[in-house]
């Protein structure tokens, strides 16, 4: 048989996507899923995070860290959440410490999370619900196919950007076919004759309507799949991925890191001026005339020093677009502020990459169409695994078509 440029595209674009389907109809189905899961948890945890009552004045950050601290006295408060204007509980995380040492937990381990009032301190117990857990295995399953449980999370992960490497490749080999063939034929699907043209025109008429979603889906994607290319992507950028200075504070945690780990016996040694560090967040917000409407405050791990404010502008670009303040938990100074809209534009992008992924940097537009695009890849996944049992059931009755091509 002569060799065929054609041929072999199709026999590849057959064959590679019969070894990654299962991959694309998992990557599809779990991100159709998570295109509202902010959203859809906010419903199914209204009555949790309802305040029984609203106050005059929410209690400042470091007074509720205390009460938070006072309740539980043998966990760390790793991260709070807060909203401006209160509107509904806040959130805190917080993991238990060991009893002698000040550890940072292992990679993927999970923290505890309660609601906590914002006027009163008084805190919730674990909640965990069963939207919160199904959240959790789904954006494990995106990430890493769920291997994160057996810390296999990195084999996941390359497999996950090997799959998204190959949808690529079947993008373009797809739209090479598709040209090859009849356009109108195939775009028109309730024109054709049996169930197989049936099946290929859906599989094509999809493939192509959203072809340009998919590779954009596969570019965002991979920026978490492969350090190369998020370094790539960071060099082309211009700028590292917030966009500002931070010498002040690798210095700051070089300084913390050459320092004797403290026992967590001796917490007035170790535990960060929460107040301090409040008290010139809430000068850099007076003067540069900041609204926050969002914020999470994570306090340092073990022999580091710096505490992280992250806050959302009232009139962000989207709701992934957070600002961050880097400030000595020892001393109260601010070691740098990267302000969301002060960073250049490629910075900008750069630190929306989940936002862009997600379709969430165009608001509820762009993560509806997020949630068809991905649905439709599990449809053209499951319409291409289809065409390929009926081409070989075809095969088995037709020995003498066996090598004609549609």
């Amino acid at each position: 048989m002569p060799f065929s440029i054609g041929r072999t595209t199709a026999m590849l674009h057959r064959f590679v996507g019969a070894g990654v389907a299962a991959l694309l109809l998992s990557s599809a189905l779990t991100g159709s899923l998570l295109a509202f899961e902010s959203e859809l948890e906010a419903a199914f945890e209204r009555d949790a995070r309802r305040l029984p009552r609203v106050g005059d004045r929410p209690l400042a950050p470091p007074e509720l860290f205390e009460r938070i601290r006072q309740q539980l006295p043998k966990h760390r408060v790793v991260r709070l959440e807060l909203g401006n204007p209160v509107r509904e509980a806040a959130v805190v995380r917080v993991e238990p410490v060991s009893p002698t040492r000040n550890e940072a937990p292992r990679q993927g381990r999970q923290l505890e999370r309660r609601f906590v009032d914002p006027y009163t301190g008084d805190l919730s117990p674990p909640f965990d619900g069963a939207v919160t857990q199904l959240f959790r295995w789904l954006r494990s399953m995106h990430r890493w196919l769920a291997l994160d449980a057996l810390d296999l999370r990195a084999l996941g992960k390359r497999a996950v950007g090997l799959s998204t490497l190959l949808l690529i490749g079947m993008v373009v080999s797809g739209l090479v076919l598709h040209h090859r063939a009849r356009w109108r034929a195939r775009m028109d699907f309730w024109r054709a004759r049996g169930l197989r043209a049936r099946w290929w025109n859906l599989h094509a008429m999809l493939g192509s309507l959203a072809a340009v979603l998919y590779l954009w889906f596969a570019a965002t994607g991979l920026y978490w799949s492969f350090e190369l290319y998020r370094e790539r992507v960071d060099s082309i950028s211009g700028v590292d991925a917030f966009g500002v200075d931070k010498s002040g504070v690798e210095a700051q945690r070089r300084r913390d890191a050459s320092e004797p780990r403290r026992s967590i016996e001796k917490p007035s040694a170790s535990k960060p001026d929460l107040a301090a560090a409040w008290d010139s967040v809430d000068a850099v917000f007076a003067r540069v005339r900041i609204d926050w409407t969002e914020m999470s405050i994570w306090l340092p791990r073990a022999a580091d020093s710096v505490i992280q404010f992250r806050y959302l502008d009232a009139g962000a670009e989207h709701s992934r677009a957070m600002s961050m303040i880097h400030v000595d938990g020892r001393t109260g100074t601010v070691l740098a502020h990267d302000r969301y809209a002060d960073r250049p534009r490629p910075a900008r992008w750069v630190s929306s990459m989940f936002a862009l992924h997600s379709g969430s940097y165009f608001g509820w537009a762009g993560r509806s169409v997020a949630l068809l695009a991905s649905a439709s890849l599990g449809v053209v996944a499951l319409s291409g695994v289809r065409l390929l049992l009926l081409r070989s059931t075809r095969a088995r009755r037709h020995p003498d078509r066996r090598n004609q091509e549609r």
